[in-house]
């Protein structure tokens, strides 16, 4: 059964199109033709969970099963975990409770339309979300923030043991495809596990604020920067002069606009990045899913009105505006964001700051030799920020992981731009005088 209606599939020419291609590339590569979504969303998940997303890479042939697969084993893992609770097994509830929001999330997303299935499929992983907070272990606080009129759905998450003193936290921003269910892993989440708590936000835009119709429009997401900050800094549990940034793939984007929308934040680091002026690589020359997903995500309906907005998507226009210390973790060979747009980004950017380049990495960062050997690149962001939170010097500077793993490193300097086809490190062992 087709996921969404045929006017909305008709929006984008090479999605309509060229959907064989699609269904080709889905038979050929499985469900992550585009994206690791499957190996993403089994990281956050607990370790039980690997059986559910090996046999969705077999269930998956095409797009139209992406939904539908999903919801079933979403479903398998609701009841279960409803079995364990009457069977007094609340941990093994816990994570089918968690898994089973996450595949529901996960089987909204080749819906770009709110339908009646996409609406329903939002309530059951709240639902689902909200039986795991129960059992948790640890404390998380549903939170709305005022915007434009409505409200932004968030989770705050504070550290396992936590005794209510105040604590770092990170304002978190996911990419196109996710949502803020699975910012924080159920266990040995990254942030949790170094002291932070997270604001883990659905922005305008994504997860369900999208469900409740609050598109994403660049003009206006920046509100959210000092809206959230606020909340925070009323909070006696928050040290508010420890109030971070961070965001993955298109949150890269989002992450940054808040921090040139509000200079309180002490520090914002991202990866994955999306700072190409108009997004063309990843609406023009990726899979078409992109921009029909984000024609949805903007209440857009034609392509020459969504190509007029993403001329107003320019990160390097608001880079001036960010004023504190910000680092950018990249892959060489990034498919979906050209990769002299970070560099220009970052040139105009006045505080200290830090590139990581991943030789011959992907937009996904977990592709290459670079990030198998080197530092694991989401470890690297976090790090980065708890470096800042604890007050440690920093240099603006350069880092290249090669594909062996070896991190070398330079001073930025007064401006760094990228040459073509050539990494610092590369040039500096081909080049060099003999």
């Amino acid at each position: 059964m087709p996921s969404m209606p045929l006017e909305v599939t008709r929006r984008v020419a090479r999605f309509s199109g060229q959907e064989w291609a699609l269904n080709a590339a889905i038979a050929l590569q499985g469900p992550e033709w585009d994206q690791p979504r499957l190996g993403f969303m089994a990281a956050v998940c607990g370790h039980d969970s690997g059986a559910d997303f090996t046999a969705l890479r077999h269930a998956i042939t095409k797009y139209n099963d992406i939904s539908r697969e999903m919801m079933k084993a979403a479903r398998r893992r609701e009841l279960r975990a409803r079995w364990m609770l009457e069977q007094g097994h609340e941990m093994t509830a816990r994570e089918s409770f968690f898994t089973a929001a996450a595949l529901y999330g996960m089987a909204q997303w080749p819906i770009y339309a709110n339908t009646e299935l996409q609406l329903e499929l939002n309530a059951k992983k709240i639902g689902c979300y909200g039986e795991f907070i129960k059992l948790a272990g640890r404390r998380i606080e549903r939170v709305e923030l005022p915007f434009e009129g409505q409200t932004v759905p968030a989770y705050l998450h504070f550290p396992p043991g936590h005794d209510r003193s105040p604590v770092p936290c990170v304002v978190f921003t996911n990419g196109m495809d996710a949502y803020k269910e699975i910012s924080a892993a159920m266990d040995g989440d990254r942030w949790l596990s170094r002291g932070f708590a997270m604001l883990a936000l659905d922005g305008p835009g994504t997860g369900e604020s999208l469900c409740r119709e609050i598109p994403y429009d660049p003009d206006t997401y920046g509100q959210l920067g000092p809206v959230a900050f606020d909340y925070l800094d009323r909070r006696p549990d928050i040290d508010s002069a420890r109030i971070v940034l961070s965001g993955l793939s298109m949150g890269s984007l989002w992450a940054t606009t808040l921090a040139a929308a509000e200079p309180r934040y002490a520090a914002v680091a991202v990866a994955m990045t999306c700072f190409e002026p108009g997004e063309f690589s990843i609406f023009q020359t990726a899979s078409p899913t992109f921009k029909l997903r984000f024609m949805y995500m903007t209440q857009t309906t034609t392509e020459d009105e969504l190509d007029k907005l993403m001329f107003r998507m320019d990160p390097v226009g608001y880079a001036p505006a960010i004023r504190m210390p910000v680092c950018v973790v990249a892959g060489e060979d990034d498919e979906l964001s050209e990769l002299s747009s970070t560099f220009k980004f970052l040139d105009a950017v006045p505080e200290p700051k830090t590139l990581m380049l991943y030789e011959g990495e992907l937009h996904a960062l977990h592709a290459s030799m670079a990030s198998r050997l080197g530092p694991e690149p989401l470890t690297m962001v976090a790090d980065w920020l708890l470096d800042r939170v604890r007050g440690k010097p920093l240099d603006s500077t350069y880092m290249e992981v090669d594909g062996s793993g070896m991190v070398h490193s330079w001073p930025w300097g007064e401006h760094r731009a990228y040459e073509y086809g050539i990494t610092e490190n590369l040039k500096r062992r081909i080049f060099a005088e003999q």
